[in-house]
């Protein structure tokens, strides 16, 4: 912990983030996540922010950090390997809704394997319900478990990876049909 002064404050909404215990089965029991498996987190609140990342990289995460929805587009748009992106939902500038919605629409972000968790403070039905329908893969309310954090971003992962999984199958079927449709064009003109 950084200070005792910003303790308080942070121990009151993240209680259990304060002294993340990561063990050995669950830091092994990850995905594989590669140097190109990022994880964002965006939060006005720059404490929460501070120990959200801190929780992050003792699970042996490669973390960036964004302080406002702006800051984090412009870093998700500029950075692929930025998989997975943690925002608070209730932000002044755009709340986490409207992050995911304005990247989704984004022509760069059409076919990038990426997933959104919501975190808020504030969790309603209601939210959790317009969360799911922005395609965001999990809503988790503060104070935030440390298993349920790893637990969002892992299965997260398995989703990424089987999406990439899926995309290459397609991708080789599609070669493969092009490869025979050259064959049967290539036949057919010497039949002629």
């Amino acid at each position: 912990v950084r200070g005792h002064l910003r303790r308080w404050r942070t121990v009151r909404l993240l209680p259990q983030i304060m002294t993340p215990t990561v063990s050995a089965a669950e830091s092994a029991s990850a995905p594989s996540s590669g140097a190109t498996d990022r994880v964002m987190i965006v939060d006005d609140d720059l404490e929460i922010l501070s120990e959200l990342s801190d929780f992050l990289r003792l699970a042996k995460r490669d973390v960036v950090s964004a302080s406002s929805a702006a800051q984090a587009k412009q870093l998700i748009l500029a950075d692929p390997s930025i998989k997975i992106v943690i925002s608070d939902l209730r932000m002044p500038d755009q709340d986490g809704i409207e992050l995911i919605n304005g990247l989704q629409s984004t022509p760069a972000m059409q076919s990038r394997p990426i997933r959104f968790i919501i975190v808020t403070g504030h969790g309603t039905l209601t939210e959790a319900q317009r969360s799911m329908r922005a395609r965001a893969s999990d809503f988790l309310t503060k104070p935030i478990s440390p298993k349920a954090m790893l637990a969002a971003i892992d299965g997260a992962l398995v989703s990424i990876r089987a999406e990439e999984e899926r995309r290459g199958r397609l991708q080789g079927l599609e070669q493969n049909r092009e490869s025979l449709r050259r064959q049967i064009l290539d036949s057919a003109a010497k039949a002629v």
